[in-house]
């Protein structure tokens, strides 16, 4: 599990752009997969993860939607879509 953030832990809009550089670092000392998390609240925030890690971790946006009462799912739904692999076609 990679760290993407440091600090207090949370929900942000967007996450800082040397995501993909922790991603490769940890990748050359471990044969693991490697899941990135601590920031997630969104698609917007999962996808560039998704991108190059292996998983997304989500917590605190889905903790505080279920802390108001609210339906995670809508949120969920959103984070899995932007998790999807997306695959070039060259012709």
């Amino acid at each position: 599990y990679a760290v993407s953030v440091t600090g207090v832990t949370g929900a942000r809009s967007s996450l800082p752009a040397d995501v993909p550089a922790l991603v490769r670092r940890t990748k050359a000392v471990s044969n693991l997969p490697v899941a990135v998390g601590f920031g997630v609240s969104s698609g917007d925030t999962a996808r560039p993860i998704a991108q190059v890690a292996d998983g997304v971790g989500v917590g605190s946006a889905l903790i505080k939607r279920l802390a108001n009462g609210e339906d995670v799912m809508p949120l969920a739904k959103d984070i899995v879509g932007a998790c999807h692999k997306q695959t070039a076609v060259v012709s």
